[in-house]
């Protein structure tokens, strides 16, 4: 590690990381042993500013199909064409016992996820899948369906009690929607994160590590950093997610190179160090541990009995039938032995 490195590490231990400061720490981290350091510095960081609790989110999946046309060169979509179907999708009814089931079991806050359904019925559906699982538990409730309703929703989904929105960029770079998502429109999704903002609404979104990079590509450290400090604009954001890209079977990335998990790490560290106190997704991985994380998406997560469930990277979940077609994954018998392993605590 060099003197330059060092200066920086130490002054992030007391305050956030310029722009500058976080591109020079991602060219600069290219070894094993120079990451533990900024690892080391990352997770003091969390445990000074949220504590070594580990917060959870509970998942209900799917509240709208997608007709993204055409769909995004990524989507499991070209694996599973029932997904993100109109089959996918759980009525009212059943909205209300997934968010009771996953109440049950102590989680926080749930988001309701679904693929893009453009147009005044993608914000209608939206709405009533809302407020049905708001009127049906206390839990704080996020909206995860893409741009399936428009700014003038926003500020409807807020009076039905909504808490938070993650309208996913997963990019800023115009280049890489083009090639990868040419049905969606990246200024649109923009426009519902800083609308949501003004709304008062909470924040969540999403980082894809290596998405639309090629075999050939170096890694784009200053287009990682740009979508950081684009976020960090933002008061209400207060869930980040960062992931490595997944080549999805039979789509057509499915030959490009999937994310490199030591870049992956490196950049939930620099994030630590930029934003301090939100909430970063990947503590389900020792790695992601490491470099400060302190959240798991999809702890527990409920959907039709037919399709495929998310789960955490540290073990199975358990699975069982709640009723009206609807089965529940839960993941904590998993996620509370991980995470004792390694001296956390796991939210309660």
């Amino acid at each position: 590690m060099n003197q330059t490195m060092a200066e920086a590490l130490g002054e992030a231990l007391r305050r956030p990381l310029t722009r500058g400061e976080a591109l020079a720490l991602l060219e600069w981290v290219r070894t094993w042993e120079d990451a533990l350091e900024l690892f080391r510095v990352a997770a003091t960081v969390r445990d000074q500013e949220v504590g070594r609790t580990v917060r959870l989110m509970g998942f209900i999946t799917s509240i709208t199909p997608c007709t993204t046309d055409p769909p995004c060169r990524y989507c499991w979509r070209w694996a599973s064409p029932r997904a993100f179907s109109d089959s996918d999708v759980l009525n009212e009814k059943q909205l209300a016992r997934a968010a009771r089931a996953i109440e049950d079991l102590g989680i926080k806050r749930v988001e309701l996820g679904g693929g893009t359904l453009r147009g005044e019925e993608g914000g209608e559906l939206t709405l009533r899948a809302a407020a049905a699982v708001t009127g049906a538990c206390k839990m704080g409730v996020w909206i995860n369906n893409g741009p399936s309703f428009g700014i003038q929703h926003v500020h409807e989904l807020k009076q039905v009690g909504v808490e938070g929105i993650a309208c996913n960029l997963e990019s800023i770079r115009e280049r890489v929607y083009e090639m990868a998502r040419p049905g969606d429109s990246l200024a649109r999704r923009k426009e519902i994160v800083e609308e949501s903002d003004r709304a008062g609404l909470l924040i969540d979104n999403t980082l894809m590590i290596g998405l639309g990079e090629a075999w050939e590509d170096k890694h784009p450290y200053r287009e990682w950093v740009d979508f950081l400090f684009w976020l960090k604009q933002f008061p209400g954001l207060k869930i980040l997610e960062i992931h490595p890209f997944r080549p999805v079977p039979r789509s057509p990335m499915e030959e490009l190179p999937a994310g490199s998990p030591f870049e992956t790490a490196k950049v939930r560290a620099v994030a630590r160090l930029v934003f301090r106190n939100i909430g970063i997704a990947g503590a389900d991985e020792p790695l992601g541990v490491m470099a400060g994380a302190n959240m798991v998406m999809h702890a527990v997560a409920v959907t039709k009995k037919e399709r495929s469930r998310p789960g955490v990277a540290c073990g199975p979940a358990r699975v069982r039938d709640i009723g009206d077609g609807l089965v529940l994954a839960d993941s904590l018998p998993a996620l509370r032995r991980y995470v004792e392993d390694l001296g956390l605590v796991l939210e309660e």
